[in-house]
């Protein structure tokens, strides 16, 4: 008797609009101060362990990747720039040339708006950019 290798699962099919939003649902909370450091919520790690989870059912190498994340947009003629650093912060990386970040919470903080930005466009993928108006940094440690 042989073995089969599993069948390789395309992972955007597995991590929905409808998943992802499942997974905020179970782990982002409202900002707070942890041990005086202001804490936005995210629960990056958790994300990245179950999206991991997820990868691996599909059939999909990945690693989980800390370090710091800044999140930045604008100036535009409707608004100055503004951003957001996670760090620590802690994203997943597929196939060694894709990186997948579904865990920031990019409104928050309702009183920093994010133009061209929903509450489930928060999922970050390969090329980094939910949209034309957002920049990520990140920064591996």
């Amino acid at each position: 008797m042989t073995v089969s290798e599993p069948p390789t699962i395309d992972w955007q099919t597995v991590l929905t609009e409808t998943v992802i939003t499942e997974l905020h649902s179970a782990f982002w909370k409202r900002p707070f101060v942890n041990r005086g450091i202001r804490d936005m919520g995210w629960f990056c790690r958790d994300h990245a362990w179950t999206v991991s989870a997820f990868l691996a059912l599909c059939g999909r190498g990945s690693r989980i990747i800390s370090g710091q994340a800044n999140f930045v947009t604008g100036p535009s003629s409707d608004h100055h720039p503004r951003g957001i650093k996670s760090d620590p912060h802690s994203w997943n990386e597929v196939d060694r040339d894709t990186l997948i970040d579904v865990s920031p919470n990019l409104q928050a903080n309702k009183t920093q708006q994010w133009p061209g930005v929903s509450l489930n466009q928060n999922y970050l993928s390969s090329n980094l950019n939910p949209s034309p108006q957002i920049r990520l940094f990140i920064e591996k440690k």
